[in-house]
C-alpha cells in the first residue's frame, strides 16, 4: 500500500495553528481599539453634551469626515435614471450624513411629476439610501401637445404626438400652458372613469378605440377606429351601460350593417341610429322608386311610402 506520510507534517500544522492565533488576535485587536475609540468619542460626547449642550455635539460630530456622505443609493426608479433621481433630490456626496435633513429632500422628491412616493433614510457612517414610487401613465391628453397624465390625473410629461400609440387617447380636454384646467381635470377624470369601465365591462375592445371626446361636458363619446359608430356613453354608471349594449349589439349587427351612432343615456335602452347607405347604393334605389325597370323589363318595387331613416331602440333590462 502507497503511503502518504509527510515528513514535516507537525512542523506544517503547528505553522498553520501558529498563522491562525496570530490573525485571531489581531482581528480582536483591531476590534478593541475601533471599541476603545467608539468609547472614547461617546465618553467625549457625554461630556460634551453636559458641558456645551446637543446643539454644539451634533456640529461637532457633523464636521467629521467620517459621517461624511460618500455613497448614494436608488431604487424602485422605472422611467426615470439614477442621475434623476439624485438630481430631484438635490443631494450630492461630501455632505455631512448627520446634518442631512431627511424630510426636505423627501419633500423635494415629491414635487417631481414622476414621484408618487419618496423614502430617504441613512446609513451611517456614509450612505443615503432613496427609494421611490414612479406614477404610471394611463391616458394620453391631446390638446395643442399630448400630455402623458396618470390614473390621478397628474400630469407627467409632454410627448411628441403619437409616441405612446399603446395608450387611450382623451380629445376636447380643456388645457392651460401644458397643464389641465379645473374643467379639464374633471373631464380629465370622466375620461379615465370610462376607460377603467371599457376594461371592466370588456365592451368595446380598447384597440378599437380611436379616442374618447370629452367637450360635452355631460357626455363622453367613444369614437372608433373606424369612424363609425359614435357611442354616447354619458358620464354615470358606465359599466352598465357598455355591458347593456354588449348584449344586443349582436342583434343590431344583423339589422343594420352599419350604425351612424349608439346612444346608452337613456334609461333602459340603447338607442341607436342606422347609417343611411353610400351614395352608390342610392343611385340604386332611385329609379326604383320612380317606377323605372330593370334590364329584363320587370318594374322594380320602390320604397314603401313614408319609409326613411329613423331611431332604432333595443332593451338591455335593467335600468341604467
Amino acid at each position: 500500500m502507497r503511503s502518504y506520510y509527510r515528513p514535516d507534517y507537525d512542523a506544517h500544522q503547528a505553522s498553520y495553528h501558529r498563522t491562525r492565533r496570530r490573525r485571531t488576535f489581531l482581528a480582536l485587536a483591531k476590534r478593541g481599539a475601533v471599541a476603545l475609540a467608539l468609547g472614547g468619542i461617546v465618553t467625549l460626547a457625554a461630556a460634551a453634551w453636559t458641558s456645551f449642550g446637543p446643539a454644539w455635539v451634533a456640529a461637532r460630530l457633523a464636521g467629521l469626515r467620517i459621517f461624511s456622505v460618500d455613497s448614494l443609493v436608488v431604487s424602485g426608479n422605472r422611467t426615470l435614471s439614477r442621475a434623476d433621481v439624485v438630481a430631484a433630490a438635490g443631494l450630492r456626496t461630501g455632505v455631512s450624513l448627520l446634518s442631512l435633513d431627511l424630510a426636505a429632500v423627501r419633500a423635494q422628491l415629491a414635487r417631481h411629476p414622476w414621484v408618487r412616493e419618496a423614502s430617504v433614510r441613512r446609513r451611517l457612517p456614509g450612505t443615503v439610501l432613496v427609494e421611490i414610487a414612479e406614477r404610471v401613465p394611463c391616458v394620453i391628453v391631446r390638446s395643442d401637445r399630448d400630455l402623458l397624465v396618470d390614473e390621478t390625473g397628474a400630469v407627467l410629461a409632454a410627448v411628441a404626438n403619437g409616441a405612446r400609440a399603446d395608450l387611450p387617447v382623451l380629445t376636447g380636454v380643456e388645457t392651460l400652458a401644458g397643464a389641465l384646467s379645473a374643467r379639464g381635470a374633471a373631464d380629465t377624470a370622466a375620461g379615465i372613469e370610462l376607460v377603467s369601465a371599457i376594461r371592466t365591462a370588456g365592451f368595446p375592445a380598447l384597440d378599437a378605440v380611436a379616442a374618447i371626446d370629452l367637450a360635452d361636458p355631460d357626455d363622453a363619446v367613444i369614437v372608433p377606429v373606424s369612424g363609425r359608430p359614435l357611442v354616447h356613453a354619458g358620464r354615470r354608471d358606465a359599466v352598465a351601460r357598455l355591458r347593456r349594449w354588449r348584449l344586443v349589439a349582436p342583434d343590431m349587427a344583423e339589422r343594420w350593417p352599419e350604425l351612424e351612432y349608439v346612444d346608452l343615456r337613456a334609461e333602459g335602452q340603447v338607442v341607436a341610429l342606422p347609417a343611411e347607405p353610400a351614395p352608390e347604393e342610392k343611385d340604386k334605389t332611385v329609379p326604383a322608386a320612380q317606377g323605372e325597370q330593370d334590364a329584363s323589363g320587370t318594374k322594380k318595387r320602390g320604397p314603401a311610402p313614408g319609409a326613411g331613416k329613423g331611431r332604432a331602440a333595443a332593451g338591455g333590462g335593467g335600468r341604467a
